[in-house]
């Protein structure tokens, strides 16, 4: 089993060096005469190049880059639909290697720490969102829609909120940009014609993150993380602590996902989850909830989210009720890897006082796995007790088994449990996500006034120090 980072903690990580980028106001780089300053530039303009297009890659990935932002003027009453194309082109739009010139590979560019501090937040800005994008693309299961048409449904949430991480970044990367561009280290690079000037741009991007910070209300993406090769067994996530518990869940509720139960050739009732495991994983995800609750309501915090988790543990409950008299029909082998995952969501519980306090930022994010793992729990239950395809029997007084009728008198209360549970909020009303470095990036962004006019000088001082305007 491994460790896992998820895309949310990648965020973060870029977050965390975008923000002490713009705390230096300068490029950050000190005075440094002959081939020393001039390697030390170039490693510099390597990352921002590198950062330039994990931000592209970004957009694309949400769906941009198909040529509709090309001479989109922005509408303000249409700005949050036209927000991503918006983004693409700001990006698009910034300084760029020579077409003749490919530039390095990011693995020679973001392989190793660097000598200076500065280069080193670039790197380590343009590897995590690097990291992150993957995470999202290789994600066991679709994080979002492909193609939002109703940017306001709540089908699309999860959509909007990767839209406000995109676009906090991409103003934060157009003010650093803009102050190499000031000291002369962005010479050597293709300078198109820009739509909008700077400040311009930055009233673009803050209002579509402020817009997809008002639709963006799932928090589920944070999680995401790519899938390991070599099987789900191979998959496994280790749960230590709050940061892997919501992993681990979403691992859950991968594994209990079929992958082609309404082709003929594929099913093998075998591979179901048999009756025992179900009412254990049942009785174990409510005793984890129920563990979550009391977490929640210690911290004044997250204390709203308490009722969330000790509903849905009810909830679990209810359904293990209605299994009591079900047996298997044929005997099962557990799906590749959910024995595993399931280990360490138990072990999780019995170790969960020790964890001590849950960071705030990360509450929504594991109240979204715990729903999306009961959920895919409850569906698992509901086909394979009702339909033709039932792998379950009624075990009858006279211990014979019985088919599960299909009338509502017998079958209809497992199937209503079910279906509540599947229909359930994921997540208290009113909570809003509070990622905490991306949210301190912002603040910094509000804090980090617009050049206005004058290059920037270098300052031959000690290491650390900054340029600044004459």
């Amino acid at each position: 089993m491994r460790e896992v980072v998820s895309y949310g903690l990648e965020q973060e990580s870029a977050a965390a060096a975008l923000a002490q980028l713009l705390r230096a106001r300068g490029v950050g780089l000190t005075k440094d005469e002959g081939p020393a300053g001039e390697h030390l530039d170039r490693d510099l303009t390597n990352a921002r190049d590198q950062l330039r297009t994990a931000l592209l890659d970004r957009m694309t990935l949400l769906g941009s880059g198909r040529g509709e932002d090309r001479d989109l003027k922005p509408d303000l009453e249409r700005i949050g639909n036209q927000g991503l194309h918006l983004l693409h082109r700001l990006v698009r739009e910034t300084p760029a290697l020579p077409a003749e010139d490919p530039g390095q590979a990011p693995s020679d560019v973001l392989g190793m720490p660097h000598q200076s501090p500065v280069v080193t937040l670039w790197r380590e800005a343009a590897r995590s969102l690097m990291i992150g994008t993957h995470d999202l693309a290789r994600n066991p299961h679709p994080v979002w829609p492909a193609t939002p048409t109703r940017p306001r449904s709540a089908s699309s949430a999860a959509h909007w909120y990767l839209l406000h991480d995109a676009a906090v970044s991409i103003e934060a990367f157009v003010v650093l940009d803009d102050r190499l561009e000031a000291a002369g280290l962005l010479a050597n690079h293709q300078h198109g014609a820009q739509a909008w000037n700077l400040r311009a741009r930055r009233a673009l991007a803050s209002t579509v993150a402020r817009e997809a910070s008002w639709a963006g209300t799932d928090y589920s993406p944070d999680l995401a993380h790519a899938a390991t090769p070599g099987g789900p067994a191979a998959g496994a996530v280790r749960v230590t602590n709050f940061d892997s518990l919501g992993v681990g869940e979403n691992r859950l509720a991968t594994l209990l996902t079929p992958g082609h139960r309404g082709r003929d050739l594929d099913f093998d009732p075998r591979r179901e989850l048999g009756i025992g495991m179900t009412k254990t994983l049942l009785a174990r995800q409510a005793e984890l909830n129920f563990n979550l609750a009391e977490v929640c309501r210690s911290q004044p915090q997250i204390s709203t989210l308490a009722e969330s988790f000790h509903r849905r543990a009810t909830q679990l409950l209810n359904v293990r009720g209605h299994l009591t008299s079900l047996v298997d029909v044929v005997e099962h082998i557990p799906p590749p890897g959910l024995a595993y995952q399931f280990t360490e969501l138990v072990r999780a519980g019995q170790t969960l006082p020790q964890w001590g306090t849950m960071p705030a930022h990360l509450a929504d994010s594991v109240n979204a796995a715990h729903h999306n793992a009961a959920r895919q729990l409850a569906k698992a239950v509901r086909r394979n007790s009702s339909g033709p395809r039932s792998i379950y029997a009624r075990s009858l007084d006279s211990g014979q088994l019985a088919p599960i009728s299909t009338s509502a008198s017998s079958h209809g209360p497992l199937v209503q449990a079910c279906q509540t549970l599947i229909n359930a909020p994921s997540r208290a009303e009113g909570r809003w996500a509070n990622p905490v470095m991306r949210q301190a990036l912002k603040e910094q962004l509000d804090r980090s006034p617009t050049r206005v006019r004058g290059p920037l000088r270098r300052l031959d001082r000690g290491p650390g120090d900054s340029l600044e305007r004459p």
